[in-house]
């Protein structure tokens, strides 16, 4: 654990400060309010990070004085501590779903043992800690030491949860952009981890502005050559941010600082007595999705390609692409209407200039084999014809000082952001939308600027922002709830009009929003093989942090500063093949982007490969609808790293660029420019097993617990299937 030292008191400043620190596997948490400057009548500026780490001895503190265990399923247990003088607070906004009756327990009352997890508390109250029953490890000691606070007019206090790891892999944090690291680097994040050795890394509690991150407080512990060992979700959805520090040798530390919280809330799980290494890491997953409820998967008629172009500016354009492709014998099964085709955002309806007869468009695309999603944005500007009701109807997110609040600062059209906290108001969006669009035949919705966009652009002017206020709450204290709900009004509009499923594709997420329909994708992102060995990295931590329909923009959405991502660029046309041989092992196998988009336009050699993973993907629907099936029961993620399916090899956990489509197939797709060969681990399930798996394109067999140099020419990638159960 990371060593909690006393800094030199600073005359004339009074701290005030919350803390409680959480020791997992070696790992040491604090919960803190950051420090105030009160006398010289400022907020300190600095790092809390260090000052959370090192409380000054002589100020007073005190002891939670109710906390609650709660059984929380199979071998987890909810973990709530309340402010001192406080009770723990039942009913605060979460995700968590509903659970069976269980009943709770206080440090009175004694150690609480559920399945293989073990709570007990310290005879003075002032520390719990959890054990594996099955060998007594340590898994988790938390503390709480308060200092004296001073709120400054703030409905509820910030938090800091600041922990540290010794040796343990971490993973986990939701969606987060990487860049590309070599072939078995450690000392970068890779297969999904949070962090790794040598870095300082800054995220932020919020959906990023463009889909940059959907961070989430979700983090699960791994042991290289065993498995995973613990997972653990911080139940807050205040917004915030959180600093990753891994610079000093066999140390890790994390701090998430959390804008306004009532109580500290969190669940901890381990895996079960009798799991298997090769079932640990999707246990956590389990019980993760358990909690917060699991994704439906896709229908069938979603599991082939989608095809979405920024942007179709008619119905007449987008009739001619959908033909081109009809024409080809290329399947595309959803294709795609991006923004603007209203007359004012909040209009919810199609410009009949250019959209004249939608009822007719969906028909004919629907004899083509093609279902419709359209583009809804959570926003409604002046003149638009929700703004008169929404507006009048408090149905806009207001400031805190009750006025409008502003998606830009001197709007003129004085745009608004949907409260969609209420009811009232997300059944009146589903009102509009379903005149809009569903009469017309329309069930798919892509959900844009869900962040919300705007909230965090400081570039565009003052912004709403930590200055909002919904009916539920401040931004601040349920910002990353925002997408949650805003997914809702699909979700209960479908099921109203009688729809089996929900497909939405918001550009943001949190914990649960998936059980509404709901996937993501990794938001606008450049045309560069840098960004797309990236996205290997994004996919991964994503998924295994409950996203299970998860996709990028194939090809890119639009150009770096100088860059060319046209068409009949030659080394584009590579970039957004390889991207096309990546996207067909994601659950969403969609393209995207601020250029063209079809096919034909990229050159015959681009067109003839595209053109085979794209009938490879829609030949395999059968597996693809079977893992999804995975993904609903289970969580169970249909990418991840290698190494949840082989935990006992040591070299499964140093394959970046490589890893699982479902459980039958291993992907290694080509991520630089010009490479036409690639050097491919294979595992196999023990060290001295013999196994095979075959080439996807060639039929060759090769042998597991390998190394083999595997040919890549651009019409094919590094694909295998197993051979062994």
């Amino acid at each position: 654990a990371t060593s909690i030292r006393s800094p030199q008191a600073q005359p004339g400043v009074q701290r005030v400060a919350m803390t409680a620190r959480v020791v997992i596997c070696g790992i040491a948490c604090v919960l803190a309010a950051p420090p105030q400057v009160l006398a010289a009548g400022a907020t300190e500026s600095a790092d809390w990070g260090p000052v959370m780490r090192s409380m000054a001895a002589a100020e007073s503190s005190a002891f939670a004085t109710d906390v609650r265990f709660t059984p929380w399923g199979d071998n987890a247990v909810r973990v709530q501590v309340a402010r001192p003088g406080h009770t723990v607070v039942d009913g605060v906004l979460s995700p968590l779903l509903p659970r069976p009756q269980a009943a709770s327990m206080s440090c009175a009352d004694g150690p609480i043992t559920h399945g293989n997890l073990r709570v007990e508390c310290s005879s003075d109250g002032a520390t719990r800690r959890a054990y594996r029953v099955s060998d007594g490890a340590l898994l988790l000691v938390e503390s709480t030491d308060f200092v004296a606070t001073a709120e400054q007019g703030q409905v509820e206090p910030p938090l800091k949860v600041e922990f540290g790891c010794g040796a343990s892999e971490v993973y986990g944090l939701g969606q987060q952009r990487q860049t590309c690291y070599p072939e078995g680097g450690r000392q970068t994040p890779s297969q999904g981890k949070a962090f790794a050795p040598g870095e300082v890394l800054t995220y932020t509690l919020a959906a990023g502005e463009g889909g940059a991150a959907n961070t989430l407080p979700w983090l699960y512990g791994a042991t290289v050559g065993v498995g995973a060992d613990w997972g653990l979700w911080v139940n807050l959805p205040s917004t915030g941010n959180l600093t990753l520090d891994a610079t000093v040798s066999d140390e890790r530390s994390a701090a998430f600082f959390f804008d306004a919280a009532v109580q500290l809330d969190y669940v901890v799980t381990t895996h079960s007595a009798a799991s298997r290494a090769v079932d640990q890491s999707f246990e956590m997953v389990e019980r993760f999705t358990e909690w917060v409820g699991r994704s439906p998967g896709l229908p069938e008629w979603a599991l082939g390609y989608w095809h979405s172009k920024n942007r179709y500016a008619s119905q007449q354009e987008l009739l001619d692409a959908a033909h081109g492709f009809a024409n080809r014998s290329i399947p595309v099964d959803v294709i795609v209407i991006d923004w603007m085709h209203w007359k004012v955002q909040g209009d919810w309806h199609f410009d009949p200039e250019y959209w004249p007869d939608p009822t007719a468009m969906v028909l004919e695309l629907k004899d083509l084999g093609m279902e419709v999603m359209v583009t809804v944005w959570p926003f409604s500007f002046n003149g638009s014809q929700s703004f008169d009701t929404l507006n009048s109807s408090g149905w806009l997110v207001q400031s805190i000082s009750d006025a409008p609040a502003p998606v830009y600062e001197n709007d003129a059209l004085h745009g608004g952001l949907v409260d969609v906290t209420q009811s009232a108001a997300r059944e009146y969006v589903w009102s509009m939308v379903n005149d809009g669009y569903y009469r017309h035949g329309i069930r798919v919705f892509w959900l844009d600027g869900s962040e919300p966009e705007y909230y965090d652009m400081p570039a565009w002017g003052k912004l709403a922002g930590k200055d909002a206020k919904f009916k539920a709450g401040r931004f601040s204290e349920i910002g990353q709830l925002f997408t949650w709900y805003w997914v809702q009004t699909f979700h209960d509009g479908l099921r109203a009009a009688g729809e089996s499923s929900s497909v939405m594709l918001p550009r943001a997420g949190y914990a649960g929003t998936w059980r509404f329909g709901a996937a993501l994708w990794s938001g606008d992102i450049h045309c560069t093989f840098d960004v797309l060995a990236g996205q290997v990295q994004t996919a991964l931590s994503a998924q295994t942090s409950g996203f299970g329909l998860w996709t990028s923009d194939i090809g890119g959405y639009s150009a770096v500063a100088g860059g060319n991502c046209d068409a009949t660029n030659s080394s584009y046309r590579e970039l957004v093949v390889r991207w096309f041989q990546f996207g067909v092992t994601a659950p969403i196998f969609r393209q995207h982007g601020q250029r063209e988009t079809e096919i034909w336009k990229f050159g015959a050699e681009a067109e003839a490969a595209i053109t085979m993973v794209i009938k490879w993907r829609a030949s395999n629907k059968a597996y693809v609808a079977a893992e999804m099936k995975k993904l609903s029961a289970s969580g169970r993620p249909i990418n991840r790293p290698i190494w949840w399916d082989f935990p006992r090899d040591p070299q499964a956990w140093e394959s970046n660029s490589t890893f699982m489509f479902g459980d039958t197939f291993l992907a290694s797709p080509i991520l630089e420019a010009g490479v036409r060969r690639k050097t491919v681990y294979l595992p196999c399930p023990n060290a001295t097993s013999n196994c095979s798996w075959r080439h996807v394109w060639t039929g060759e067999l090769y042998s597991g617990n390998q190394t083999h140099t595997v040919d890549a020419p651009l019409a094919t990638f590094p694909l295998f299937e197993r051979q062994f159960t």
